[in-house]
């Protein structure tokens, strides 16, 4: 960048320092590493500029609208507007990268059958096709759920749910259950803006041709608050950002991703919240051409990068918000949850335990936020508010926890299950 942008030279180191020691703050807080008090003191820049916009940070030092826009290029990787993007959120993600991104063997699929290994190993079952009505509650503390399907209730003491927010509070549970002024909170908080997806199979191999592992974001402008703007306002904008990943370059190992000769990629971008611009009403057949021509401009914009893209697809599939939603009944089909913006992240949202006794939250819309560490991390912090053991540090060090760790405050809830009954 300082090669790109030579006239920019002192403002450009400037603010990479910042951003450098505003995450290296954020990431020793998360740790636990890091009290608030002594953050204040030991990572004074992360208290000074953590919360607010980084476009504050990026005018005070004068950078161009085209500097900004080269280090804000991964917004779409969190989906919140420049001017609404926390410093501590665009400092983290480039820190993420910086460190090294991982990816498993196997892909997404390989960490959930480990997770589900884990439990079953404790003696826990694993169900699917198996969703929940309503969680039960029984003078102010969760009794159980009720599934869906079949009407059978199961008894718990303890619920952790990783459903969207929203319907966790004012579907599962009821807002009955809550506090007037949560209900309110839940209400509106608003949705990060969510994405079109388009799947697509090549008859090529793309590793075997020397293509690095990059993922890709392409901006047809560089003024980004203008594209997220218009799209906020329900607009698709003829320059709208790109994000290409290739899996089979992540995992070029793996069958299970692509057969042999073929390539599994992804190209997204985001789109409004309002479902009207699917053409819904108009019927099925509207609602395909619609998907038809968003994914053919996807596909050129692609080329760009991938050249001959098109001409070697042989297999594709598009998933609009209301498909996302359909399938994984997240409000407004957004991937993130709630929308992770300067006046609605962290400590402003509903924390891991709440005021239903036994009621615990992980998933995008905790304190943790959204992305695949951060939504495990909110696993952890929903076991420790669970268990009040000091779980964070442990695992973290590498520590490995056995029954031990758990079982006392698992018990002590069973115990205070039954004597409520």
């Amino acid at each position: 960048m300082l090669d790109t942008f030579p006239a920019e030279r002192e403002s450009l180191t400037a603010v990479v320092d910042v951003l450098r020691q505003v995450a290296d703050g954020g990431r020793r807080f998360e740790r636990g590493d890091l009290t608030l008090d002594q953050i204040a003191r030991q990572a004074p820049l992360f208290m000074e500029w953590g919360f607010q916009p980084v476009t504050g940070l990026f005018a005070k030092y004068g950078l161009s609208q085209a500097t900004t826009a080269v280090l804000l290029g991964e917004q779409g990787t969190y989906a919140v507007r420049p001017s609404k993007t926390p410093t501590a959120l665009a400092a983290g993600l480039t820190d993420h990268y910086m460190r090294g991104a991982f990816y498993p063997e196997g892909g997404g699929q390989a960490m959930a059958g480990r997770l589900v290994e884990a439990i079953r190993a404790y003696g826990g079952e694993v169900r699917t096709c198996a969703p929940v009505k309503r969680v039960c509650v029984e003078r102010g503390r969760v009794a159980g759920v009720v599934l869906e399907e079949t009407g059978q209730e199961i008894d718990a003491p303890i619920i952790v749910s990783n459903a969207d927010l929203k319907r966790t509070v004012l579907e599962l549970v009821g807002e009955q259950h809550f506090p007037a002024s949560v209900v309110e909170r839940v209400r509106a908080f608003r949705m990060a803006l969510p994405f079109f997806v388009v799947y697509v199979g090549l008859d090529l191999e793309l590793a075997a041709q020397g293509l690095p592992n990059t993922n890709h974001w392409l901006w047809g402008t560089t003024d980004i608050e203008g594209i997220c703007e218009q799209i906020e306002n329900g607009e698709l904008p003829e320059k709208n950002s790109v994000y290409v990943t290739v899996t089979s370059l992540r995992d070029p190992e793996s069958r299970q991703v692509a057969p042999a000769g073929h390539t599994n990629l992804q190209v997204m971008t985001l789109v409004p919240r309002d479902y009207g611009v699917w053409n819904l009403e108009a019927g099925p057949a509207a609602y395909r051409r619609r998907k038809a021509e968003l994914v053919e401009m996807l596909l050129e914009t692609a080329e760009t990068v991938l050249p001959d893209l098109r001409r070697h697809v042989d297999w594709k599939e598009a998933a609009t918000p209301w498909t996302h939603e359909r399938f994984t009944r997240s409000t407004g089909g957004t991937s993130y949850g709630i929308e992770y913006a300067t006046d609605q992240m962290g400590p402003m949202r509903v924390g891991y335990a709440t005021d239903v006794e036994g009621l615990f939250l992980c998933g995008a819309s905790t304190p943790a936020g959204h992305g695949i560490a951060a939504v495990m991390f909110s696993g952890l912090c929903a076991a420790e508010a669970a268990t009040g053991g000091d779980l964070r540090r442990a695992v973290l060090s590498g520590e490995v926890l056995g029954d031990r760790a758990l079982l006392p405050a698992l018990t002590a809830g069973w115990d205070a299950w039954r004597e409520s009954h």
